[in-house]
């Protein structure tokens, strides 16, 4: 997924999950209750059979000792969600049955609606391609990137091609690129530290091609929607 990352270690990031679509493996997610997932609107779009995939450390996960596969019952997509400019990018998903939650398998926190990065670097991860058109990794990759709010993310990143607002964020390799999520990372979490505890600040959303210098990732800001996920799972 990650371009310019590393591997991760079984369980070192306990709520990253993959999504599939009528069996195969399309996104990654976020758990942050026994009960859902958060990713991006734009995985989930179509009329299909979601499935998640808890655990899933490798490729070949089943294998994973913790591995679970549960069916997605009910997604629920931001009503303003503008597939064409890939705007308010977020969606919930409902499982069939609760996760098993254990060392491996944990959720993760969502930013309150004021909170913001505390630090000029984040994480994200997932399992799509190492680089634009390449090859799937053989577990969870994970890449440390800048992250800018979305004033600074307009002025600096904002072509005719992409809309930046308020519910957008950004993440590059400081202008220089080689980092950056890439296809099949999308609906992963940007990782950010709150407090001493990593937030779920950004989901992977759209970019313009993978990791090229002077290029940014987007990612939907989390905060922003925080009162409509109050709605549908707190």
């Amino acid at each position: 997924k990650i371009v310019g990352g590393t591997n991760t270690s079984e369980c070192e990031l306990p709520w990253v999950v993959g999504i599939r679509r009528n069996g195969v493996f399309i996104c990654g997610g976020a758990i942050v209750s026994k009960y859902h997932i958060i990713t991006a609107a734009h995985c989930v779009s179509s009329e299909n059979t979601y499935s998640v995939e808890i655990s899933k450390w490798g490729t070949n996960s089943v294998q994973d000792r913790f591995w679970q596969l549960i069916p997605v019952t009910k997604k629920v997509i931001f009503p303003a969600f503008d597939s064409i400019r890939l705007l308010n990018d977020i969606a919930v998903l409902t499982l069939q049955r609760p996760v098993s939650f254990g060392q491996c398998v944990q959720p993760i926190c969502v930013p309150e609606s004021f909170e913001t990065p505390q630090t000029e670097k984040c994480i994200a991860a997932g399992w799509g391609t190492l680089r634009l058109g390449g090859s799937q990794p053989e577990v969870l990759q994970k890449v440390d990137l800048k992250v800018y709010l979305s004033a600074v993310c307009a002025a600096r990143f904002n072509e005719a091609s992409t809309v930046v607002t308020p519910a957008v964020m950004c993440a590059d390799n400081d202008g220089l690129g080689g980092k950056d999520a890439c296809q099949g990372d999308s609906g992963g979490p940007l990782m950010c530290v709150v407090n001493g505890k990593y937030s779920l600040m950004g989901i992977v959303s759209s970019g313009r091609g993978c990791a090229d210098a002077g290029q940014a990732g987007f990612y939907t800001f989390v905060p922003y929607f925080r009162d409509w996920l109050n709605a549908q799972i707190f």
